[in-house]
């Protein structure tokens, strides 16, 4: 599609050089000298900015095929999922696609900004869809300074998301744990839900109060507040290169999956309670990782733009003419 991408690159660009031009020879009142001097100018400007686009797009048209994309007209969130993926989450393939939300794998944090970067560059208005989903498994750190150095490069890529597309994206953060299988907690504000698996909510009181809950509740109450010291501080962090990232929506559960004895999720729960992570784990289908409760409350945030940075720069360069052409004949 080397058609395709010259046009959109060069498009925007000549409607900002039409207007340009218009402004020179229709309302400036200087010499001739002085608007070929403008209008060379111009359009070296011009001739740069269109192969910058080309440039950036090309490259992802060529790779379009190999890529990973959310169906084609797919309007609802679109999950960007980094972090601890080694577990076989993406074991059906690296996307994901419900009625309610499509799920991209990204890998390493690191990542982030290029991934969205070669998504945008095809579909711009995707920019209000994404959500960055960040999955911790604890179980399985040792090094508690390497994962706030993960933390760290994912509010660097946050912030670069929202320079580049000029849309701060929603964080929701994942974290599962050994322990007494559980449903999805989800925790939005002061709004925490227990979403059992035959698809119904109920209010983290009224789950509570089941009396299968009772060995369950000692685990998710140590969990998040692990969650809140490990993983939460260290977003909420702020300095001169990484502003804080408060998260969306913060969704975890329990269950008997693969842990280290020294991670810092079996060495935390031991230190708190003298409670023991499960001895045996079960192999659960993929579909059991996916956070899928979360996307009823995301699909209200993360819906596509209308228009994008281009058609802004677009309408700001042809308002800024227009002013410049009012004040040039109100001045003569």
């Amino acid at each position: 599609m080397p058609g395709s991408a010259l046009l959109r690159a060069i498009f925007p660009v000549l409607i900002c050089l039409a207007s340009m031009l218009w402004l020179i020879y229709g309302f400036l009142n200087v010499s001739v000298w002085l608007k070929g001097g403008l209008t060379i100018a111009t359009c070296i400007a011009a001739l740069s900015m269109a192969s910058r686009r080309y440039r950036r797009q090309h490259p992802a048209k060529a790779q379009e095929e190999n890529g990973i994309y959310p169906p084609e007209g797919f309007t609802g969130p679109v999950l960007l999922v980094c972090g601890d993926l080694s577990d076989g989450l993406f074991s059906d393939g690296p996307c994901r696609t419900t009625a309610q939300g499509c799920y991209l794998q990204v890998g390493a944090p690191e990542s982030l900004r290029t991934f969205a970067d070669r998504l945008l560059v095809n579909e711009p208005r995707m920019a209000g869809q994404l959500v960055v989903m960040f999955r911790v498994l604890l179980d399985m750190h040792e090094d508690e300074g390497r994962l706030r150095a993960s933390l760290k490069a994912l509010r660097q890529q946050v912030k670069q998301l929202k320079n580049f597309s000029g849309y701060t994206p929603p964080v929701v953060l994942v974290g599962e744990f050994s322990g007494p299988e559980t449903p999805w907690i989800v925790v939005r504000g002061k709004t925490h839900l227990a979403c059992t698996h035959d698809g119904s909510a109920l209010t983290l009181d009224e789950w509570r109060r089941l009396p299968e809950s009772v060995i369950r509740l000692p685990y998710l109450s140590q969990a998040m507040r692990l969650l809140r010291q490990g993983v939460m501080d260290e977003l909420a962090k702020a300095d001169r290169l990484c502003p804080p990232v408060l998260p969306f929506a913060v969704v975890l559960r329990s269950g008997a999956i693969t842990s280290i004895a020294e991670g810092m999720w079996p060495q935390w729960i031991f230190r708190h309670s003298a409670l023991l992570s499960p001895s045996q784990t079960v192999s659960y289908p993929p579909l059991w990782h996916f956070a899928d409760p979360v996307l009823p409350l995301l699909a209200p945030f993360a819906m596509p733009l209308q228009g994008g940075n281009t058609g802004r720069r677009v309408v700001m360069v042809l308002l800024l003419c227009a002013l410049a052409a009012n004040g040039s004949v109100r001045h003569a």
